[in-house]
């Protein structure tokens, strides 16, 4: 067995374990971490008891199997074995099980105390993947309370102390440095505008002539990757040498030959899939994209997204580490030296940036809801677990905080709650043959290519292959339900009405479809198909519609007009079906996938729901009342909802009128600058008199005509009305007066009267301004034989008088009228006698009589 240089650390590492409940390893790519020091452990459990590696991806749990089964000259089965998602390989011998994380948190379920297990290992921890930290999290519960004698081995080769110490602050810390090869950074930036693939296949080609061993190239997807690789394969190599992808959704069979060594040399363009536990020997050079898709929740629309990032500075530490595994290396990255050092230094633990619903259904199915008082290793966000709550309760699987039977059913069955509550549904309909394709389709990666054949890799039409347009030129109920027919068909390699589809998409389908399958038929075999509603087994075609829907129920839509791709969704989205569906005429669809987006959510696949489907506590009629935007007035409409989509309305009398003027003064509110009438002299005079006497007269004690007093009066215009015209034209000075004591409004009337009688008799208006004083306009004749200016608000303010001309033009401003008599007034009088000669000119206009005309 190779020495590496892990080995030297077993005894002290099995020391530490023996003695703390929770010991956390950190030590770098190619120590021998992961093969090594589970088996090590073996030495610490008894005979009857079994320690647990536990790795985050399936391929990497298969893989360090059979690594450290072959290191033992065994079979895999053996004292080394494996369990992940559908595939298992252990016996009654079986000492050392590596799984993943999934796996290990069902057996807490059934198994809540795990009293054969000594050890659990997890390895890769620094992925924080959301059942990397629920499965720490149950353990350290575990532990706790039943097994202080279980021992927990956080392990990676790259640790954030940070987090470490707060999170785990008694937990011993190991590091182990080893004297790796020396691994070279080179940094070679695309050109501006240069496609990220061909910049990497350019590098490779260049490599791959000058440098010995093996490379590894990182892209982050599939069809990036299979792009690479033809483009390399295009290329004329002094040698031959094997091009390899290496992706998740690959068969184990081609990601097995990516991993081996052969008799070639070897190209690997891989996700990152490659950077963590998988053992890629020989490689002496890394060619590094720095980007991957990371998958983050989108609340708006209750969808995990894959989003193209930039990785991490720990993630270009993992990959780069890949090259000095068997000599000194060189890592290129193809990204610039000073935007390296923008890099994040961690990549968010997933518990911070996808859906938790999975999460928090296994944690009721343990007898735990409350995200407080669970020991996280990060408490997940409120709004992340309220929405999570949310949806499990629309699929039944809690009520009130609890756990239901059908939940603890969706929790037996390894897959999205929403493809667990799919899977009950269609057999009671009859259809869980059929439902499982739906199922794996799902939960697997699109295998309907729409670039076609030319862009299909190593892919070929069948003899004979029906060609079938690339948009849909027929009409069906439902895409998903389409989809999962052709899958079945188990025709690959030919188009159809939805792209390419590829055979290495369907095989992936076909095992896991039979896998889920097998499954169920264990979870449902003593009961016999009956539909929830109690009816028989219906059509399939329904059947799996129904159970869609089941499991979808937030995803309903309904169209905004009949025959328009448009739709708004629950929770208020706007949705746009392709037009590539065949769902043309259902006025209500499901938006099975979609791509949520800042505006619209484009609907790749949709399934048509009938109205008489929706059933149960999610469908509510309700009479409402609203302010509705165009008629400017409360309405009121008999709604029936689906969740918060409204289905139907019609139009109903309001009969509360407490709650009509509340929801009239709220629009007021909102629309305060056209309905408070501002043009309405009558109005506006009301209140400069008011505001204007307060601050002449301040004993009075006059409210402040502010905007929350001004809408006291607005509450009450409200009242007994329906639209923003009513309360516009409301009687704003009476409901503005009954602001004002008996006493205020006596002194108001006296001390800033709307207007005053002149020596003519005539009642004038007195034009009030805010900050000005105030203007009696009146003509000259009409006040003849008055000796002073009048004053107002208890003799303090003189009035500002505007002196008229018969024409009505200011011939004087003042507000000294004695002062104009003596000296102002000859010289006026002479100017407009000789322009108004029939009009009264008197001498004296101290005693002249006065006149109106």
């Amino acid at each position: 067995m190779q020495p590496l240089p892990v080995d030297d650390h077993l005894e002290s590492i099995a020391q530490t374990v023996s003695t703390h409940g929770i010991t956390a390893i950190e030590a770098p790519p190619g120590s021998g971490k992961t093969t090594r020091i589970a088996p090590s452990l073996l030495r610490l459990s008894a005979q009857n008891q079994r320690i647990y590696l536990v790795q985050p991806r399936r391929i990497a749990a298969r893989s360090v199997a059979e690594r450290i089964a072959s290191e033992s000259n065994q079979n895999v089965g053996q004292q080394i074995g494996y369990a992940v998602r559908f595939d298992q390989k252990i016996s009654q011998q079986t000492q050392l099980v590596v799984v993943t994380e999934g796996i290990l948190i069902r057996k807490l379920q059934e198994d809540p105390t795990l009293q054969e297990t000594k050890i659990v290992i997890l390895d890769e921890f620094h992925e924080r993947s959301i059942d990397g930290d629920l499965l720490l999290g149950m353990l350290r519960r575990v532990q706790s309370e039943l097994r202080d004698d279980l021992r927990i081995v956080i392990m990676s080769a790259t640790l954030d102390q940070q987090w470490l110490a707060n999170a785990l602050p008694s937990a011993p810390w190991i590091q182990i440095s080893t004297p790796s090869f020396p691994v070279q950074i080179q940094y070679a930036p695309a050109e501006a505008r240069q496609d990220i693939v061909e910049h990497a296949a350019n590098v490779a080609f260049r490599v791959a002539q000058n440098r010995p061993g093996d490379l590894l190239i990182f892209l982050p997807g599939a069809a990036e990757i299979q792009r690479c690789c033809q483009l390399i394969r295009n290329q004329r190599l002094n040698e031959p040498i094997d091009v390899l992808p290496l992706y998740g959704s690959m068969r184990i069979e081609e990601q097995s030959q990516a991993i081996q060594v052969g008799p070639r040399r070897r190209i690997i363009v891989a996700t990152n899939i490659a950077e963590t536990s998988l053992t890629i020997p020989g490689v002496q050079t890394v060619i590094d994209s720095g980007l991957a898709r990371v998958l983050r929740f989108a609340p708006d629309v209750g969808l995990d997204r894959l989003e193209l990032e930039n990785i991490s500075s720990a993630s270009a530490t993992q990959r780069a580490g890949r090259a000095g595994r068997v000599g000194p290396g060189v890592c290129i990255r193809l990204w610039s030296e000073a935007s390296d050092r923008a890099r994040s230094a961690f990549l968010d633990p997933e518990i911070r940036r996808v859906d938790l619903c999975n999460a928090r259904l296994q944690l009721h199915a343990w007898g735990e809801g409350d995200r407080q008082d669970f020991p996280w290793v990060e408490t997940p966000r409120e709004e992340s677990w309220d929405a999570a709550g949310r949806l499990l309760t629309q699929l039944g699987a809690i009520d009130r905080g609890q756990i239901t039977k059908l939940g603890l059913q969706m929790g037996r069955i390894p897959l999205h709650p929403r493809l667990a509550r799919l899977c009950i549904e269609a057999h009671g309909y009859g259809c869980l043959e059929r439902a499982v394709w739906l199922a794996a389709m799902l939960s697997e990666r699109d295998p309907f290519d729409r670039r076609g054949p030319s862009k299909a890799i190593g892919h070929q039409p069948a003899t004979g292959a029906r060609q079938i347009p690339t948009r849909s030129a027929n009409a069906w109920q439902s895409d998903s339900v389409e989809r999962a027919r052709w899958l079945q068909l188990g025709q690959p390699d030919r188009q159809t009405p939805f792209g390419w589809l590829h055979s290495g998409g369907l095989q992936a389908i076909k095992q896991s479809a039979q896998q889920i399958e097998q499954i169920c038929r264990g979870l449902f075999s003593s009961t016999r198909p009956t539909a929830r509603d109690g009816s028989e087994p219906q059509a399939p075609d329904e059947g799996l519609q129904r159970a869609l829907l089941a499991g979808f129920p937030d995803r309903l839509a309904k169209r905004r007009a009949m025959g328009k791709p448009q739709g708004l969704m629950v929770g208020g989205k706007g949705v746009q079906l392709s037009p590539d569906s065949g769902v043309r005429d259902s006025e209500l669809f499901l938006c099975v996938e979609a791509q949520g987006a800042s505006g619209e959510a484009f609907v790749q696949q949709a399934s048509g729901v009938r109205l008489e489907w929706l059933q149960g506590e999610a469908l509510a009629t309700r009479d409402e009342m609203f302010f509705h935007p165009t008629q400017k007035q409360v309405v009121g409409r008999r709604r029936t909802y689906w969740l918060d989509l409204c289905l139907a309305e019609t139009p109903v009398a309001i009969a509360d009128e407490q709650a009509c003027a509340e929801c009239l003064f709220a629009a007021v509110q909102s629309n305060w600058e056209s309905v408070f009438p501002k043009e309405d002299p009558s109005v506006m005079q009301w209140v400069e008199r008011v505001g204007a006497l307060g601050k002449w007269v301040p004993e009075l004690g006059l409210p402040q005509l502010d905007l929350p007093t001004l809408q006291k009066a607005a509450w009450e215009l409200c009242r007994g009305k329906r639209g923003l015209d009513q309360v516009r034209n409301g009687a704003w000075v009476d409901w503005l007066e009954n602001l004002l004591s008996p006493e205020q409004r006596r002194s108001l009337s006296m001390e800033a009267p709307e207007r005053i009688q002149v020596p003519s008799g005539s009642s004038i208006k007195i034009e009030y301004a805010d900050g000005k004083p105030p203007v009696l306009a009146v003509k000259i004749q009409e006040v003849f034989s008055w000796k002073q200016t009048p004053r107002i608000a208890r003799g303090r303010v003189p009035l500002l008088l505007h002196l008229l001309a018969p024409s009505g033009r200011p011939q004087q401003i003042t507000n000294d009228l004695a002062s104009f008599w003596t000296s102002g007034y000859a010289e006026v009088k002479k100017e407009l006698k000789r322009r108004y000669p029939k009009h009264s000119w008197p001498d004296d206009p101290w005693t002249a009589s006065p006149t109106r005309r």
